[in-house]
């Protein structure tokens, strides 16, 4: 991993921190609606 990459992860993670229960419920479901946009389907 680079440093920029590190970096991003700690400023992702700072911001993550400060969500609500609902609003950190809401970035799980987007964020696995993207995932789900990218995994191949069989």
């Amino acid at each position: 991993m680079t440093a920029e990459a590190s970096e991003n992860i700690e400023k992702l993670v700072s911001i993550l921190l400060t969500f609500s229960p609902e609003q950190m419920a809401a970035f799980v479901a987007g964020a696995r609606e993207i995932i789900a946009q990218y995994t191949p389907k069989n």
